[in-house]
C-alpha cells in the first residue's frame, strides 16, 4: 500500500468522536465514532475502528466494526476484518480478509417501472 503523502496518525493515537480530512489519511490507531472525507483512507494493520466511514476510497488492513460507504472503491487486504455493511461501486476482497455483513456493489440504478 502506498503510504506516501497525506496525513498520518500513528498507532498510539486514540480518537473518540468525528474525524474529518480532505485529501488522504493513513491511520494506524484506534477510533470510535465517525470518519468522513472526499479523499482516500488507508487503515493500517494495527488500526481498530468502531465507526461509520464515508470516504472516496478506502483500503483496510486493520479491523473495522461499522458500516462503510466508499464512493469510488474499497479494498480489504489479507489482514482486514470488516464487521458491518459496505456500499461501493468497486470492492476487492483479498484472500485471507474477513468480511461479515452485506455488500452493495455497483453504481446505483433507478428501479424499472
Amino acid at each position: 500500500m502506498n503510504t506516501q503523502g497525506g496525513n498520518k496518525l500513528a498507532q498510539d493515537v486514540v480518537i473518540d468522536g468525528k474525524l474529518k480530512f480532505v485529501d488522504r489519511l493513513v491511520f494506524n490507531g484506534r477510533l470510535k465514532g465517525e470518519i468522513t472525507s472526499e479523499g482516500a483512507l488507508a487503515l493500517q494493520a494495527q488500526s481498530l475502528v468502531e465507526a461509520t466511514i464515508t470516504v472516496k476510497t478506502v483500503v483496510i488492513e486493520g479491523k473495522v466494526v461499522g458500516n462503510v460507504m466508499a464512493t469510488e472503491s474499497a479494498r480489504l487486504l489479507p489482514s482486514a476484518v470488516l464487521i458491518g455493511n459496505i456500499t461501493t461501486p468497486s470492492l476487492t476482497v483479498d484472500s485471507g480478509a474477513t468480511f461479515q455483513g452485506q455488500a452493495t456493489i455497483g453504481k446505483p440504478t433507478l428501479a424499472s417501472k
